[in-house]
C-alpha cells in the first residue's frame, strides 16, 4: 500500500475529529455571533466528564459520552444566562468575558484534579486492516460518531421549528420578537447545544487523547481555523473545510517534516482568508 492512502486514511480520522471539535462552535459563532474563547475548555469539561463516568463510576462509555453532552450543555446555558446575555452586540467585552471564563475553568479543574494527566480506555480495541497497514477500530467510531453529529445538527437547524427560530433571530432579531418569538430562551438553547456538542467532541475523542486542565487552547485554534475556512455559519462548509486542512496536512506530512506541513496549510489558510475572508462556504445574507 503506497504512501498516499495510508496519509489519506489518516487525515479522514483528523478531519473526523476536527469536525467534531467545531460543530459546536459554528452554533455559537456563526449563529450566535458570540466568539467564545472558552470553546477549548467545553471540551475539556466533556473529557473530563467521560473519564469521571467511564474510569471512577465504571459505567458503559456510552452512558460517558451522554452524561459529558448533558454536563457541558447544562454548564453552558448557565454561562449563557448568568454572563453570555449581558454581552451581546459587545464585541470586545465579550471575547474578555469568554477568556475569563476559559482561565476560570482550566484553574478549576487545575485545583480539584491537579496537573496529573488521566487516560480514558479505548471502548473499543483491536484494528482493521486496509492493504498492508492497520488502523484502530475505534478510528470507525470517530468518524462514525461525527457523521451522526453533523447530520443531527443539519437536520435540526433546518428542519425542526427550534431552527427556523434561530435563523430567524440571525437575519433580524428584532423582527422575530416582534413575531412573538422568545430570543432570550432561544439563545440559551443555543449556546446551550454548542457547549453539548463541544462536550461530546471532548468525550468521543478523550480516549485517543491525553486529559489535562489545559488541554483546551490547542482545540481553540484549530476549530477556530476551520469554521473561519469553511464559513462560519456552514456546517456543511466547516465539514468540507475540517476534510480540507487534515487531509492536506497528513497528505503534506508523509512527503516532508510535519512541521513543515502545518506551516503550509496554515499560509494556505491565510491566502484563503484574504482572498474569500467569509470563508469558502458562507452563506449569502439577506
Amino acid at each position: 500500500m503506497g504512501i498516499l492512502p495510508i496519509q489519506l486514511m489518516n487525515g479522514l480520522f483528523a478531519a473526523s475529529t476536527l469536525l467534531l471539535c467545531s460543530l459546536g462552535m459554528v452554533i455559537i459563532f456563526g449563529n450566535m455571533n458570540v466568539v467564545n474563547l472558552a470553546h477549548g475548555e467545553f471540551i475539556m469539561v466533556g473529557a473530563y466528564t467521560a473519564w469521571f463516568i467511564s474510569a471512577v463510576a465504571r459505567l458503559p462509555f456510552v452512558a460517558a459520552v451522554a452524561g459529558a453532552a448533558l454536563v457541558a450543555g447544562l454548564f453552558g446555558a448557565v454561562v449563557e444566562r448568568v454572563v453570555i446575555k449581558r454581552f451581546y452586540q459587545r464585541f470586545e467585552e465579550t471575547l474578555l468575558a469568554t477568556y475569563a471564563i476559559s482561565i476560570i475553568m482550566t484553574q478549576i479543574f487545575r485545583l480539584g484534579f491537579s496537573s496529573m494527566k488521566k487516560i480514558v480506555e479505548l471502548p473499543v480495541r483491536g484494528g482493521f486492516e486496509i492493504g498492508s497497514m492497520t488502523f484502530p477500530k475505534y478510528n470507525l467510531v470517530i468518524v462514525a460518531a461525527a457523521a451522526t453529529a453533523v447530520g443531527f445538527v443539519c437536520l435540526l437547524f433546518y428542519k425542526t421549528p427550534f431552527g427556523r427560530r434561530v435563523r430567524a433571530i440571525r437575519q433580524n432579531r428584532n423582527m422575530a420578537m416582534c413575531l412573538g418569538i422568545n430570543a432570550s430562551a432561544t439563545d440559551t438553547l443555543s449556546f446551550g447545544l454548542g457547549c453539548a456538542l463541544a462536550g461530546l467532541a471532548g468525550a468521543v475523542t478523550a480516549p485517543v487523547k491525553i486529559v489535562f486542565p489545559a488541554m483546551g487552547a490547542s482545540y481553540l485554534m484549530d476549530s477556530f481555523s476551520t469554521v473561519v475556512v469553511g464559513g462560519v455559519d456552514s456546517f456543511i462548509g466547516t465539514a468540507a473545510s475540517s476534510a480540507l486542512i487534515s487531509e492536506s496536512t497528513s497528505v503534506l506530512g508523509g512527503f516532508m517534516s510535519e512541521v513543515y506541513a502545518q506551516i503550509i496549510v496554515l499560509v494556505g489558510i491565510i491566502l484563503i482568508l484574504r482572498f474569500r475572508p467569509s470563508g469558502l462556504f458562507a452563506k449569502e445574507r439577506r
